[in-house]
């Protein structure tokens, strides 16, 4: 069964997006869009599985890291990001959308965060996060793998109440320096409500030519209740909201189930918004009930589109960390999504590893076969007392 949701595939492709009233005044709207789509080829053409992804969460995470980089990084960054390098202007841009955002936070919430585990430079973090709006909160230092995990998890169930573990196994590699987080819930009903009573088995026909039975749930929209579109093979249905900020966009192939329909490109995409017209005449509906969970690996998209500095040891994020030497290590992110009969709920959260070259080696003592021991006189560096240790039993 393949569907793909951006938060998109063959049979059916779905995305929550800001209502035209507002794009207008969304100031990175075009940017974010792009880079969504960046984002949607990518995993479309990995394993044949559903999946669903935040592209806002991404971007907001992607954005702070651009904010506290400088020089090849950033401009590596930007380019990721699809904005022009100034990062005076892109800042603007964002505290602009926020304002634009605040009306709907009973329906979307966007909490970006920078944990510091480094016990030092703690300063520099919460000079950047008061310029950037964002939340710098000084963690426990010198924490286990799982420890940093847990710690993660926590912060996550604090800000969405959603149990996603975005690190099950712990958090591997070098010693942790910072983690950049960004936690999205979005929860909004539908206009129109799915009546659970109608909720019933119906087939479903996959990308893969199979015919599998899944509980579908049935509505009818009423006159000019519902805006359709039709481009270049593919329609689109939007669904609305009870929230006239918000609507679910539904995109399948035109006329008769095809496995070879063609790969939804931006460019169609934004032909079908610029097409979309009230119905004529009510309108049924049938959607499946779903309920995914994806971990993307957001790591390999930024190197395979140019940002490779920012996640190696070269990379300058000397705005976070001014003594040089951190880089981002992993960059991932892990999206639930449940539509159901009452509306959609999705959580979504995005987390980059810093890690830190002066902290690479991390020095573990454990005396546990034979050793020499020294007592030096630190002025004059003369041994003072020696000795070796072959059985501390004798």
């Amino acid at each position: 069964m393949r569907i793909a949701l951006l938060i998109m595939g063959f049979a059916c492709s779905f995305s929550i997006h800001v209502h035209e009233a507002l794009a207008g005044t969304f100031a990175l709207s075009g940017a974010r869009n792009t880079f969504a789509f960046k984002l949607y080829d990518v995993f479309l053409e990995k394993d044949g599985k559903n999946f669903t992804f935040s592209p806002y969460s991404a971007f907001e995470l992607i954005g702070v890291a651009y904010l506290s980089s400088s020089n090849k990084t950033a401009a590596d960054i930007s380019e990721l990001l699809g904005v022009t390098n100034d990062q005076s202007s892109f800042w603007q841009a964002l505290a602009h959308d926020q304002k634009t955002f605040q009306p709907v936070d009973r329906y979307l919430t966007s909490n970006s965060r920078i944990l510091n585990f480094c016990a030092i430079e703690q300063q520099f973090a919460d000079s950047l996060c008061s310029q950037l709006g964002v939340e710098s909160i000084a963690m426990k230092p010198n924490l286990s793998e799982i420890e940093i995990s847990a710690a993660v998890d926590s912060m996550i169930y604090e800000l969405t109440d959603a149990r996603i573990e975005l690190f099950p196994e712990g958090i591997h590699g070098p010693p942790v320096c910072f983690i950049l987080l960004n936690v999205l819930r979005f929860d909004c009903l539908w206009r129109f409500p799915f009546s659970p009573e109608r909720t019933q088995p119906a087939p479903f026909y996959t990308s893969v030519g199979d015919t599998v039975f899944t509980d579908f749930m049935y509505t009818k929209i009423p006159l000019a209740g519902m805006k359709v579109a039709q481009h270049n093979g593919f329609r689109m249905f939007q669904v609305p909201f009870e929230s006239d900020a918000f609507v679910m966009q539904i995109i399948l192939a035109s006329g008769s189930i095809s496995l070879n329909k063609p790969k939804l490109m931006k460019q169609d995409y934004e032909a079908l918004v610029a097409a979309l017209h009230f119905t004529d005449t009510e309108a049924n509906i049938a959607l499946p009930r779903l309920s995914i969970s994806y971990k993307a690996d957001l790591s390999n998209c930024a190197k395979q589109f140019g940002a490779s500095q920012a996640f190696s040891p070269s990379a300058d994020f000397a705005k976070l960390f001014p003594m040089g030497g951190v880089w981002l290590e992993e960059c991932v992110q892990a999206t639930q999504y449940v539509l159901s009969e009452s509306g959609v709920r999705v959580h979504s959260e995005t987390a980059g590893i810093v890690r830190s070259k002066s902290h690479e080696a991390r020095i573990d003592l454990t005396a546990n076969h034979p050793f020499t021991f020294l007592i030096i006189h630190v002025p004059t560096n003369t041994i003072v007392v020696m000795g070796r240790v072959n059985d501390p039993t004798e």
